[in-house]
């Protein structure tokens, strides 16, 4: 999904979480958790232009695999509020990914792709699905 929506989702999501919280940090830890996430695609994208090839994709923010430190870590400084907002907000990015591609059920996993040497086909349901987005520049994906 590209990040236009993704920043739409989270925008929305943030308003509602900003009401229920009546804190706006709960709105600003929705959008990063939600959209800033794809910071990891400008990494592929670069690393793409530099090297010249596709061959391993690694998009590490987009691992579900984030949620376990990020809640120690909330939990060790009291922030669950924090927590929970930025946990919502990430799994909407997941979710709205999931319907748009309708990837496999381990796509999404850290641990799945690097057992895989981070190789493109893990991501995709079918053989041979298209990755030329890490080709294409930033200002198509919006």
């Amino acid at each position: 999904m590209m990040p236009s929506r993704h920043a739409a989702i989270s925008f929305g999501l943030g308003l509602v979480l900003w009401w229920v919280t009546s804190s706006f940090s709960s709105f600003v830890l929705t959008m990063i958790a939600g959209f800033l996430i794809d910071v990891d695609h400008f990494v592929e994208y670069f690393r793409f232009v530099l090297r010249g090839k596709q061959d391993k994709i690694f998009i590490l923010l987009h691992s579900v695999e984030l949620l376990v430190p990020g809640w120690i870590l909330a939990f060790s400084f009291k922030w669950q509020t924090q927590a929970v907002v930025m946990t919502i907000g990430f799994l909407a990015h997941l979710a709205s990914d999931y319907v748009y591609y309708r990837p496999r059920l381990s796509t999404y996993s850290l641990l799945y792709r690097a057992l895989r040497g981070f190789d493109p086909e893990c991501l995709a349901r079918k053989r041979g699905a298209d990755f030329s987005w890490t080709g294409r520049g930033p200002r198509t994906w919006w």
